[in-house]
């Protein structure tokens, strides 16, 4: 019996051993140029659910990736230049980061959550039907739609500042809870449930300057808490009054509607007059 111990122990380091040799053996960031990249890791890969490091993928061309199907978690960044390399990782739920190269419509169909940050350079429409948490979100100046986010619970920031060729906002309707949010937008069309679930944002940056055309602050309505509130830009007053002035009193910290000159001067307010808290007021009372 003692000796059925021991050689079962003996196993047992052996084994560990083995583990913690094949862990060290994988690269802290595996640059995938050629097959061959891929290729000198394949045992090690194989049977790895954890990869404690980033796997970036340096060109589009098609690769044997049969050897990631396991992976559920890469604790770094995953970068890939075109849709067949994102869906090779079938198992991958969690991962650190999302760096997305490839153009058209770009679609994350299996990932749960991104600690950091996601960004697709040159997708003009993107979608991720299974995301339920994000980091950071940074839309590019070419990205046209956001499609599918019907799963997404929390970001902790999305930063659309410089999105001037973003035309389209679908489905966010899970979406509760936003630390940063920053939208400055042209022609925008916001879909009605586009973000029926959102209560929270910490912190609120809206601007829109489209003269010619009306922009529907309903959805911003839903919003029950706020530290920090802000929109600026060529509202209606009747959206402003109807959506905006209910929620005024939502905000912890700070709150501002700056109106464009033209509805300024239609009002006969300065623009001193018009800044500030007491702008809504102005506008509404």
């Amino acid at each position: 019996m003692l000796k059925w111990t021991s050689f079962l122990l003996f196993i047992s380091l052996i084994t560990l051993f083995s583990c913690e040799k094949k862990a060290q053996n994988l690269p802290e960031v595996l640059y995938i140029h050629t097959q061959e990249d891929i290729d000198k890791y394949t045992h090690l890969l194989e049977g790895t659910k954890i990869f404690n490091g980033s796997i970036s993928f340096e060109n589009e061309n098609a690769f044997d990736l049969l050897s990631v199907l396991n992976i559920e978690y890469i604790s770094g960044n995953l970068s890939v230049s075109n849709q067949e390399q994102l869906d090779a990782f079938e198992r991958l739920k969690k991962v650190g980061g999302i760096v997305i190269g490839g153009d058209g419509e770009l679609i994350i169909n299996n990932i749960e959550e991104i600690e950091g940050i996601l960004i697709a350079s040159k997708a003009t429409r993107i979608s991720a039907p299974s995301l339920k948490k994000l980091g950071v979100f940074i839309l590019n100046g070419e990205t046209e739609e956001l499609g599918d986010f019907s799963n997404l619970e929390f970001i902790g920031k999305i930063s659309m500042q410089y999105a001037n060729v973003l035309s389209r906002i679908e489905d966010f309707s899970k979406l509760e809870y936003v630390e940063d949010f920053r939208l400055n937008a042209g022609d925008i069309e916001i879909l009605e449930n586009a973000f029926s679930s959102l209560k929270k944002v910490d912190i609120f940056r809206l601007t829109y300057f489209e003269e010619d055309k009306e922009f529907d602050l309903k959805w911003v309505s839903g919003i029950d808490e706020f530290q920090d509130f802000s929109i600026a830009g060529s509202f209606e007053k009747k959206e402003i009054c109807q959506y905006v002035y209910p929620i005024r009193n939502n905000s912890s910290n700070k709150f501002s509607v700056i109106p464009s000159l033209e509805l300024i001067d239609s009002l006969g307010l300065t623009i001193f007059e018009s800044l500030g808290p007491l702008s809504i007021e102005q506008l509404c009372e």
